[in-house]
């Protein structure tokens, strides 16, 4: 009886029965951009849309954004291997 959430292959691109993907392996080239333009269309809406609906500054947003981002990868060292915004 095998358990759903064994690795299927420890190799060095993702594959498992059920297309879960673990910190320590690599996505093949149209999964990443695939899971790039999902992080642009979620980006989008925080960083962009937000501040139009609000009346800010967009160019503001996405330099604060950028801002941000250093200053969580400063702190957190990237251990974290995602952040938005």
């Amino acid at each position: 009886m095998s358990d759903a959430n064994t690795r299927s292959s420890p190799g060095p691109i993702a594959t498992t029965a059920l297309g879960i993907v673990h910190p320590e392996d690599a996505l093949s080239v149209p999964q990443t951009l695939a899971a790039g333009f999902q992080h642009v269309i979620a980006m989008f809406g925080g960083t962009v849309l937000g501040p139009l609906l609000m009346g800010f500054d967009t160019n503001v947003a996405i330099f604060f954004s950028g801002i941000a981002t250093l200053i969580f990868y400063a702190v957190l060292g990237g251990r974290v291997p995602s952040y938005l915004g």
